[in-house]
């Protein structure tokens, strides 16, 4: 059996992205199925019956998470009897040739606003929104929903223009939503650089659970979104389609939990807490590539290269960052000097780093040891 797959190209959200190709992958050879990964030129009229050869019921699996991207590619195939199995968005308007699988974003942030909330922050900020991305919609649209207003920082040139944007209205919260760990972690560095505590003066929280997440210092507290099993959940979607005789559409919703760290544990209790009046920051209009910020590609640089470190390079990294001797870090994990070298060399590549010393302070912005 063939799955059909198109993938946005130079995807904002890569390291998302990538996990969820990960999960298609692993089910279809599980499964022992063919993976056809299309570029949407291919899906031009006059393309279409090439592309599926004899195949009459045709599925596509579309993965992004541009609102633009993936209105175009539905419009270019909802008049070519194609069913599009949307992941890891939900379209605008339903129609009957669509399925989705997604994270459940609408009920994740409102777990979190009734956990800051709840827990005394309720003077809270959305940070980083991207009005292309169709999750961070759904995000500011949930908390205009809960609290009745929303205080939102657009990320629409970059993040630091955000940042200067927050800024300047930083004594009116307690508490920060972000969109993703990467603007998190990037907040966070100028949060404590400016010398405030986090959760003493500001509680953050984000979504994704990514390896960053847990490593940096204070750790993030972040909604556990599983992309892995969003792959897994569509492949075996476009399985059950492909054999149902009617033509169903589906939606697979994947549930979220809150992951408490750091970044929020024992923060003191407030019930009486007032909301201000709702202020939004509105930057210039134009929403930039998320890959186009430099702050952003750094930090997602170091998410994506540990995202494939295994357990030991991720110790070996906090012995680099906390300056520990080679005999030392070799004894504590139980490997010879000459393998702690070699996987050193190998950390080295992965990062693009030509030291030890540069890799322990590229990775000692944001790293705890």
């Amino acid at each position: 059996m063939k799955i059909f797959v198109v993938t946005e190209p130079g995807d904002d959200d890569r390291v998302n992205i990538n996990a969820i190709a990960e999960g298609i992958r692993a089910e279809a050879a599980k499964k022992r199925y063919e993976l056809v990964f299309l570029m949407r030129e291919e899906l031009e009229p006059g393309n279409i019956d090439i592309v599926y050869g004899g195949i009459d019921k045709r599925i596509l699996i579309i993965l992004g998470t541009s609102i633009v991207w993936i209105e175009e590619t539905l419009r270019l195939i909802e008049n070519q009897d194609i069913h599009a199995v949307l992941v890891n968005n939900t379209p605008m308007e339903t129609a009957d040739n669509i399925s989705v699988v997604h994270n459940n974003h609408t009920l994740a942030t409102k777990a979190m606003l009734e956990y800051l909330v709840g827990n005394g922050r309720g003077r809270l900020a959305l940070f980083g929104v991207s009005r292309s991305s169709h999750a961070d919609i759904l995000k500011e649209d949930m908390m205009r929903s809960v609290l009745g207003i929303a205080h939102v920082y657009y990320r629409d040139v970059s993040v630091s223009e955000c940042y200067c944007g927050f800024a300047k209205d930083a004594d009116r919260y307690n508490g920060i939503i972000c969109t993703n760990d990467i603007v998190a972690a990037y907040l966070m560095k100028r949060l404590l650089d400016a010398g405030c505590r986090i959760p003493e003066d500001y509680a953050v929280v984000s979504f994704g659970d990514s390896v960053l997440a847990e490593m940096m210092s204070p750790s993030l507290t972040t909604v556990r979104l599983n992309y892995s099993e969003m792959g897994r959940q569509a492949v075996l979607l476009y399985v059950s389609l492909f054999r149902n005789p009617d033509n169903v559409s589906v939606v697979t919703s994947i549930n979220c939990d809150i992951v408490e760290r750091e970044s929020t544990r024992g923060i003191a209790v407030d019930r009486g807490v007032r909301l201000p009046e709702a202020h939004k920051y509105n930057g210039k209009k134009r929403s930039g590539s998320f890959i186009d910020d430099p702050d952003i590609r750094r930090i997602m640089r170091i998410e994506d290269a540990l995202a494939g470190c295994k357990e030991i390079d991720l110790e070996i990294l906090r012995g680099l960052i906390g300056k520990r001797r080679m005999a030392e870090l070799s004894d504590e994990l139980f490997i010879s000097e000459s393998t702690l070298k070699y996987r050193i060399k190998q950390l080295l590549l992965r990062f693009g780093c030509g030291s030890r010393q540069e890799l322990a302070e590229t990775l000692g912005e944001y790293v705890r040891q």
